[in-house]
C-alpha cells in the first residue's frame, strides 16, 4: 500500500520505470529487447500510473497487488 503522502514518489517511480522498459522487459534476449516484454510491462505500469493520478486527485492511496 502506497499511502497519499508517498504518492508523488510513486508517480516518480513509475517515471523511471517506464523510462527504462526496454531494459527491464521480460523475454530479453541477447540485449535485444524484446517488443512484447515491452508492451506487457507498459500496460501494467499504465494502470498503476492511472491509480496514482485518481490518488493524487481526491489525497487518497494506492494498493498495488
Amino acid at each position: 500500500m502506497v499511502s497519499a503522502g508517498r504518492v508523488p514518489d510513486l508517480v516518480a517511480e513509475c517515471a523511471l520505470l517506464r523510462a527504462n522498459l526496454a531494459e527491464i522487459s521480460p523475454n530479453r534476449e541477447a540485449g535485444v529487447p524484446d517488443e512484447r516484454g515491452i508492451r506487457q510491462v507498459s500496460d501494467r505500469l499504465a494502470n498503476i500510473e492511472s491509480a496514482a493520478a485518481r490518488a493524487l486527485g481526491c489525497g487518497g492511496g494506492v494498493i498495488v497487488w
